[in-house]
């Protein structure tokens, strides 16, 4: 058998080094070439977003919010950072924009939910008549995210003053058909205590006012209640009855 010499042995020892690390970082760093330019493109995007805002141009902050949506919507490890580039349009100068970004965030998921809770609770948003419509978008992609941790946040906005926001709500607490039993309870109880109310204070048709907040948060809220129990019911009276009678059963 032949033997290694000294000077082999040194020789083969920076090799044998050299070969195991590269065998480590391409272990530690199973990046595919695909998957790098691919990363390289998401990154494009959102420099090309903040771009488009810092340059005021409604056109193409919309049109690469959809891009970046498109690139990243099955790359779930990507929903984040594509989530924090698109919140930033939500402050931007024009309505259009703003609930473009609100709604490509509702698509993303529970990712986008804490920047559009911030949003809705902008005092700019909640005190500007002309962003009325934006502030109402903010509330349907809450609920349009899925996110369980939003229904709270839904559920006090039906306790609003303004019946249009009280409706906003209630519309956007329908994404939640699929949510658990408990949580689609504790809506529906909800929804069925305020729509009952409402009812009684519109009848008779003395109190124009509450005749005015029935009409328009009384379709909303019925909707909602179809989508969270697949029933369909009459009247407001009805629902409570069909409430009182299944509350405590398994949902």
């Amino acid at each position: 058998m032949l033997r290694m010499t000294v000077s082999h042995r040194l020789a083969v020892r920076p090799v044998a080094t050299a070969l195991a690390a590269a065998l480590v970082f391409s272990l530690a760093c199973p990046v595919s070439p695909a998957r790098a330019a691919e990363e390289d493109e998401i990154a494009e995007k959102i420099s090309t977003l903040e771009a488009a805002i810092k340059s005021k141009n409604e056109q193409d902050v919309m049109s690469t919010i959809d891009l970046l949506l498109d690139k990243v919507r099955d790359q779930e490890k990507d929903h984040k950072r594509a989530a924090e580039a698109i919140a930033k349009a939500l402050s931007f100068d024009t309505s259009k924009a703003q609930i473009h970004a609100a709604k490509a965030l509702a698509d993303l998921g529970s990712v986008g939910s804490a920047a559009l809770k911030k949003a809705a609770n902008s005092k700019d948003i909640r005190s500007e008549e002309e962003k009325k419509e934006v502030y109402l978008a903010f509330i349907d992609a809450i609920g349009k995210t899925g996110d369980e941790d939003n229904v709270d946040f839904l559920m006090k906005l039906l306790k609003d003053k303004d019946s249009d926001v009280i409706a906003a709500a209630a519309t956007s607490l329908k994404y939640y058909s699929r949510a658990s039993g408990t949580v689609r309870k504790d809506v529906v109880g909800s929804l069925v205590t305020i729509l009952e109310g409402s009812y009684g204070a519109s009848q008779g048709g003395r109190d124009s006012t509450a005749l005015k907040k029935y009409e328009t948060i009384s379709t909303p809220m019925l909707q909602t209640l179809q989508e969270l129990t697949g029933q369909r019911i009459g009247t407001p009276p009805e629902w409570r009855k069909w409430f009182n009678e299944n509350k405590k059963k398994k949902w």
